[in-house]
Formats: structure tokens, C-alpha cells, sequence
């Protein structure tokens, strides 16, 4: 009985994780996309804004996802999202650029190392 329980404890305990994980995920991916559509269109001013927002969320959530990720992955995406704001304020755009679309990759690629599936358990 006291395996079942700690089974069932430790089965719940993933599910949360990786809820709270995956939307974690979604949540800092869309509000990177409201700064790089700014940025598309030119407007520094609200891409700072939602620059400070995305800054903002991710100081949330990092101390949750530090327990559940490998480290590798959240140390590039933090280093990204600090990079952002020189990027912005220093109007270099190509750089901007190429940084969102390596914090796009780093969470989608925790999403996707983190899930369970048989590659990931083998």
C-alpha cells in the first residue's frame, strides 16, 4: 500500500510539473512574441514595455522551472532575455533577431526534452 501511495504521489507530482512546465513555456514564448513583433514593426518604445513584461514573467517563473530543467537550457534562455534589452535599446535589430529565435528554440526544446515519452526514457 505505502508504494501505491508513494506512486500515485510521485505520478501527480509529474503531471503538475509538467503542466506548470508547459505553460510556463507558452506563457514566456507569447509574450516574447508580442516584443519581437514590436520590434517588426519598429516601435522600441512598446517593444521595451513588453520587453519589461517578459523580463518580468520570467523572473517568476524561473525559481519553479530551476527544480524541474536542466540548467543548461535555462541558463541560455536567461542569458537571451537579458541580452534582449541591450539589443533593443541599442537599435540592433539583426542581433534582436537572432536571439529571440534562440530563446524560441530553448523553450521549445525544454518543452520537448522534459515531456515523457520512450525516447526520453531510454
Amino acid at each position: 500500500i505505502l508504494c501505491a501511495i508513494i506512486g500515485a504521489l510521485l505520478a501527480g507530482s509529474s503531471v503538475l510539473s509538467l503542466r506548470y512546465m508547459r505553460t510556463s513555456c507558452d506563457q514566456l514564448t507569447g509574450q516574447l512574441e508580442k516584443v519581437v513583433l514590436q520590434m517588426q514593426a519598429g516601435d522600441k518604445d512598446k517593444a521595451l514595455a513588453y520587453y519589461q513584461e517578459l523580463a518580468a514573467l520570467w523572473e517568476e517563473k524561473e525559481p519553479l522551472l530551476e527544480l524541474m530543467i536542466r540548467h543548461q537550457h535555462l541558463d541560455e534562455a536567461a542569458v537571451g532575455i537579458r541580452a534582449l534589452s541591450a539589443y533593443i535599446s541599442h537599435d540592433s535589430p539583426v542581433l534582436f533577431f537572432a536571439e529571440a529565435d534562440k530563446i524560441r528554440f530553448c523553450l521549445r526544446d525544454i518543452w520537448e526534452k522534459e515531456t515523457f515519452s520512450l525516447e526520453n526514457l531510454l
